[in-house]
């Protein structure tokens, strides 16, 4: 069957399986020590957290209830920060920030990662795999993503798996399709202006008890400072509703997904109309080229 390319925002990750959100989830914290609690169950170092003062955000803007906390085990100095934005505007402000001192000198990069209602900040000397592990702990607790809080509430027997089985990050262009929708090849880039590529061969699985009704299935992806990221992917249903899908049957995808230099994918939501969604995040270990 010919393939089509559907634009969309995609996402997936490590190989998880989940059920949906609870209909009524239970109160969530409003301040940043909810972050370092989590850090320390999962065994991950945040040492003696202390609130932010005006005066502490230097030249960042001075918005959300931040803590900082240290990593000794990197070195006496070295700290992170977490913050709790009940506003998505003040997270995005953030992020941005902290993300843009890297972009602008590589010796001033760090690890930002956001789930909403969190943003974290840890020290560009922490390894990316050690960094992925944070993130994972932080992706726990955050919780009100407004794409997640509106998702269709889904049976606890509805379970959703991906698997990655090949991914990796390239130098591209900008794909024509982000500025003509029509556009009939995703891969088809002005390479006069560079961005990076993160490309991704995937199966989704329904690892529930009951089948995936016939309807659509869509992904959205999102960059490490929780702004949406442009992708695409190759449709073997050629634009169809896709079937029912029984429990314990997979079906395969080749996503593309594109950001600028400098930055990465952080996660994103696979959805069933009709079911629910999921929220996975996209390894940060990844080599960039």
């Amino acid at each position: 069957m010919k393939k089509s390319i559907v634009s969309l925002s995609l996402f997936a990750a490590l190989m998880l399986s989940s059920t949906a959100i609870a209909q009524t989830p239970p109160p969530k914290p409003t301040t940043p020590d909810a972050v370092v609690a989590a850090f320390k169950a999962a065994g991950l170092e945040a040492e003696s957290p202390v609130p932010l003062a005006r005066t502490d955000y230097g030249k960042a803007p001075f918005v959300c209830k931040g803590v900082r906390f240290e990593m000794p085990s990197l070195s006496e100095d070295s700290a992170g920060r977490a913050f709790y934005c009940a506003r998505k505007a003040d997270r995005d402000r953030l992020a941005r920030y902290y993300t843009s001192l890297g972009q602008q000198n590589p010796e001033l990069f760090w690890h930002v990662f956001v789930s909403p209602p969190y943003v974290v900040q840890l020290s560009g000397d922490l390894a990316d795999e050690q960094a992925a592990k944070y993130e994972a702990a932080l992706m726990q607790i955050g919780s009100s993503n407004p794409v997640v809080a509106a998702a269709p509430v889904a049976p606890a027997n509805s379970g959703f798996a991906v698997e990655i089985i090949k991914a990796g990050y390239e130098n591209w262009g900008r794909p024509k399709l982000m500025d003509n929708p029509k556009h009939p090849d995703c891969n088809e880039a002005d390479d006069k202006q560079a961005l990076l590529k993160l490309g991704m061969s995937l199966n989704v699985m329904n690892t529930g008890t009951q089948p995936w009704p016939t309807g659509t299935r869509s992904w959205k992806f999102y960059k490490t400072d929780g702004t949406e990221a442009f992708s695409c992917y190759y449709d073997y249903m050629s634009g169809k509703p896709y079937p029912e899908t029984p429990p314990g049957t997979a079906y395969g995808m080749s996503v593309l997904v594109f950001v600028q230099r400098n930055e990465r994918v952080g996660y994103g939501i696979f959805k069933v109309e009709g079911v629910g969604e999921m929220r996975f995040d996209v390894p940060q270990n990844l080599p960039m080229p």
